[in-house]
Formats: structure tokens, C-alpha cells, sequence
């Protein structure tokens, strides 16, 4: 009898530590399944945030960029310089916006390299115009000679 009591106590014990073992197995799971629901609710955000934020900031730099590209076709030197002024202002808002809705996410540097690019085109833009502008002056100067 003795020896039965034992033989439960010992089997109970080995229930309990099994319960505790599953226990915590069940609290690891929980716990992976919350920081994926967080991941999934993050992403989410980021997507709406890229709807509501980026996308149409994005349309409507490029349509700010391609009349500004238009416009300098004509312009002055000092007009040029204001309107790289402009444009630059424009690029800076775009990278900060990109900066704070891509934050924590891998896409982030990708984008913020597209933007640079983008101010170093519009930059050599600047710069042709403001070339074609100077060579206008000179062309205009040796006729009149």
C-alpha cells in the first residue's frame, strides 16, 4: 500500500512538472503570437500611412517638379537660383516624411536614396538651365556687338 501511495505521489509529481513544462511552452506561443499581431498591426499602419500620407505627397511633388521643370526653361539666373531654392524645400519635405512613415522598416534607406538621387537630378537641372541661361547672355551680347 505503501509502495502504491508512492507510486501515485511520484506519477503526480511527474503530471505537475509536465503542466509546468506546457505551461510554459503555451506562454512562449502566446507570446510569439502577440509580437506577430504587433508586426502584422505595425505593417498595417505603415500601408494606410503610405495611402494617406506618401503617395499623394509623392504626386503631388512630381507634379510641383514637372512645372517647375517647365518654368525654368525661361527663366533668369536669379530666377533659376529661387527656384532650386523651391525645389530643394520641396525634396527636403518629401525625405522627412518618407523618414518618419518608413521608420523601423527596411524599405527606409531604399527610398531615402531614390529622394537623393531625385535632388541631384533636379539639382543638374537647375544647373543645364542656368547654363543655357549664361550661354543665351553671351549669344545675345556678341550679336549685338
Amino acid at each position: 500500500m505503501v509502495k502504491t501511495i508512492g507510486e501515485v505521489g511520484a506519477g503526480i509529481a511527474d503530471v505537475v512538472n509536465t503542466q509546468k513544462t506546457n505551461d510554459a511552452e503555451l506562454k512562449a506561443i502566446d507570446s510569439a503570437i502577440q509580437t506577430q499581431a504587433n508586426n502584422v498591426k505595425q505593417l498595417k499602419a505603415f500601408e494606410m500611412s503610405l495611402f494617406t500620407d506618401v503617395i499623394p505627397h509623392i504626386r503631388q511633388m512630381g507634379s510641383n517638379l514637372r512645372q517647375a521643370s517647365e518654368n525654368m526653361k525661361n527663366q533668369s539666373q536669379i530666377a533659376l537660383k529661387i527656384g532650386k531654392w523651391k525645389v530643394k524645400q520641396l525634396i527636403q519635405d518629401l525625405r522627412l516624411n518618407l523618414k518618419k512613415v518608413t521608420k523601423n522598416f527596411d524599405l527606409q534607406e531604399d527610398l531615402l536614396n531614390i529622394v537623393d538621387n531625385l535632388d541631384g537630378t533636379m539639382e543638374l537641372l537647375v544647373e543645364v538651365y542656368d547654363r543655357i541661361q549664361v550661354d543665351k547672355y553671351f549669344d545675345n551680347n556678341k550679336l549685338n556687338l
